[in-house]
């Protein structure tokens, strides 16, 4: 049984995926994060639910949200960007950054599937466009770049081209939507 996402799939995948992103950032801006939590949440369950293999997909999402949870941590920590709104505790990001890494993942095996193999592309991708998300993210008012702007981006990207790369090899890993 081929149980690959279809083109309905990555459709109704995309559309949950920025609908929850924005709802993320939306809701953190007006601090009110625990509706886009709500929205985040959401996202995910109803992607485990639509997964053939659901308990793979749970066990992605759990890890490339400890992977990017532990990457924010990081550009925290390295002074790259702060960060509005509430978290376990100062070193980490806040929940609805965490939540933005879990809807992220549900892209992984669906919508980005065709490219989840290729290294190279991963590292450029994770070099220009998750920056790009960071700047349409500091439209909102919720994330402060500490150095100028230019070198946080670009140190932010070189941390997430591996990042991406890494998720990349986790949901080959943890693909709940492989050929059984």
């Amino acid at each position: 049984m081929d149980t690959r996402p279809d083109g309905n799939d990555v459709l109704i995948n995309t559309a949950a995926f920025v609908a929850a992103w924005l709802a993320l950032l939306h809701y953190a801006s007006q601090g009110q994060e625990e509706f886009g939590l709500a929205a985040g949440i959401a996202v995910v369950i109803f992607h485990i639910w639509r997964s053939p293999m659901g308990l793979a997909e749970a066990k992605l999402i759990a890890l490339v949200t400890a992977v990017g949870t532990g990457a924010e941590a990081l550009i925290m920590y390295l002074g790259l960007a702060s960060y509005s709104g509430v978290s376990l505790n100062a070193s980490l990001p806040p929940w609805w950054v965490m939540a933005q890494w879990a809807v992220f993942a549900t892209l992984l095996n669906v919508a980005l599937r065709p490219i989840r193999s290729w290294i190279l592309l991963s590292l450029g991708l994770g070099f220009v466009f998750l920056p790009i998300a960071k700047l349409l993210v500091m439209k909102f008012g919720v994330v402060d770049l500490t150095l100028p702007v230019h070198r946080s981006i670009a140190l932010i990207g070189l941390c997430w081209s591996v990042v991406l790369t890494a998720v990349f090899a986790l949901a080959r890993i943890f693909d709940g939507w492989e050929e059984q």
